[in-house]
């Protein structure tokens, strides 16, 4: 899977972030995709290994690598049938028929993975192992297994999968809390097909959000580390200098498909609690506070008064009786700290709850009107279906404009000073999409829409959704914007073209 992305940290270059399974089809191979510290009872961690010297690590490597797995996957893919493929049909409907013989194929893929307990139970990426048919695991020794899924985590790419083995190699699981930037580690998996390469670099960053797992709800927050992964490396262990296992390896920033100096692991600690939920339970128990959220940009920081630029502003409760809005949280709080510790990003805020689980209380230190205040919220289990640990109120892709919405707030109505104007507030905006393109008046973080079609007053967002859903037949809207930028607000009409 690849996607353009701004890496933290990298200015405003864009490169393609990959999931590193490698894809065999038809017999090529392609490499754009397929793929606080818990003590835990079930894990079997054996002691250890210390590396006297930053630049030995041959002991090491000797000591780890009868703990990681090769992972072979299968899968079968479904073309439709040609009368079902209108792109095939006409004058060379023949000729497409020619390459078109059987309506199926087979389909294989290799990543890595981990050995935690002695009796076969295996720690990976979900993006390894999700849509295979068949799942085999070669082990050091060259034995082949089958395996199955005991349980997969899509909203931090982590699935466990058990062989049917006894007394093997076991990884010790490290704390990945304690990592620091700059320390050495090693690398280990199959890559380009290469069974159990070794490879050594350092840790060059922590807390990393990528925007690799998809979908809105999934947590993030990579080690980046520049020891060399490519695709097949996905599922395998990035390790210590005391053999410890500190992250998974799951994704590269490439602009060609393999290792060009940056690869991404999910931190162990993360990986524990994915992993003792799935054991115990069969599942992801996670608790969640029940709000919708956004990093603070400095324009928002501008419009509120905030005085800072980091923070995570709450833009909404979900559900609408959430535990943060029963605790005393309002719309419009920024929140800066959970149980003490400073959060100043999104992916902090989600990391450091996904830790807790559902009963547990949380204090969330937030800033309203200037002053700091503190809250203590019981987290409640999310709903079934419900990955998330806060969550948007509208997709950027789902939207036809290509925006984030939220409902208008007193704090935006007064900055405005729209009175009792309705309107909704635009919190993101496509780069790519309708509203980056309206014309004379590209829509920007901030904006408030109070009109469409000149006279159709804009409530709430499930009121534009109802009255975009009568406007599907055409091609551009008028929207009547309101607009606050260096200290004055301003009115305009602009034009957009839907994405329907």
């Amino acid at each position: 899977m690849t996607r353009n992305m701004t890496i933290p940290g990298m200015g405003r270059s864009t490169v393609p972030i990959l999931l590193l399974v490698a894809a065999v089809h038809m017999g090529a191979v392609s490499t754009g995709s397929a793929a606080s510290s818990d003590t835990d009872s079930n894990v079997s961690s054996s002691p250890g290994i210390y590396a006297g010297s930053g630049t030995d690590f041959v002991e090491i490597a000797r000591k780890v690598t009868p703990f990681v797995v090769t992972i072979s996957t299968k899968r079968t893919i479904e073309h439709p049938p040609i009368e079902q493929a209108p792109s095939f049909k006409g004058p060379f409907e023949r000729f497409f028929r020619r390459f078109r013989e059987e309506e199926r194929f087979e389909a294989e893929g290799l990543g890595s993975g981990v050995i935690i307990r002695e009796d076969g139970v295996i720690l990976t990426n979900n993006h390894v192992v999700e849509e295979a048919d068949e799942i085999q695991v070669s082990i050091f020794e060259n034995q082949i297994y089958t395996a199955e899924i005991l349980g997969r985590d899509p909203t931090t790419d982590l699935a466990v999968i058990k062989i049917d083995g006894d007394g093997l190699p076991v990884a010790p699981l490290g704390n990945s809390d304690e990592a620091q930037v700059g320390e050495w580690v090693l690398a280990i998996g199959n890559p380009m097909q290469l069974p159990f390469t070794v490879t050594a670099g350092i840790i060059s960053a922590k807390g990393r959000n990528i925007d690799i797992i998809p979908g809105s709800y999934s947590i993030e927050s990579f080690i980046q580390t520049d020891a060399a992964i490519n695709p097949g490396n996905s599922g395998g262990p990035l390790i210590n200098l005391r053999g410890e296992v500190v992250g998974i390896n799951t994704a590269i920033s490439s602009n060609t498909g393999y290792y060009q100096g940056y690869g991404f692991a999910i931190p162990v600690n993360l990986a524990k609690r994915v992993l003792n939920d799935i054991i115990e339970e069969g599942h992801v128990v996670r608790g969640i506070l029940g709000i919708s959220i956004r990093n603070v940009t400095p324009e928002l920081a501008e419009q509120i008064s905030l005085g800072t630029t980091s923070g995570i502003r709450v833009e909404g409760f979900v559900p609408q009786d959430s535990p943060a809005r029963r605790a005393g949280l309002e719309q419009g709080d920024v929140i800066v700290g959970v149980d003490g510790i400073a959060v100043s990003r999104v992916n902090e805020l989600q990391t450091l709850v996904a830790n807790r689980k559902p009963g547990d209380p949380v204090t969330i230190d937030i800033i309203r009107d200037q002053e700091t205040m503190t809250y203590t919220v019981i987290l409640i289990e999310r709903p079934e279906g419900n990955q998330n640990v806060a969550s948007t109120a509208v997709e950027l892709e789902n939207h036809p404009f290509g925006v984030r919405l939220t409902d208008l707030d007193e704090r935006t109505r007064t900055v405005h000073g729209l009175g009792e104007a309705s309107g909704v507030t635009v919190v993101e905006v496509d780069p790519d999409g309708p509203a980056a393109a309206a014309n004379p008046f590209p829509l920007q973080a901030g904006d408030v829409i109070l009109e469409i079609n000149n006279g159709t007053d804009v409530a709430t967002i499930s009121n534009m959704e109802e009255k975009l859903d009568g406007l599907r037949n055409s091609a551009e809207l008028l929207l009547y914007i309101s607009r606050y930028r260096d200290g004055r607000v301003s009115a305009n009409y602009t034009v957009i073209e839907p994405r329907w």
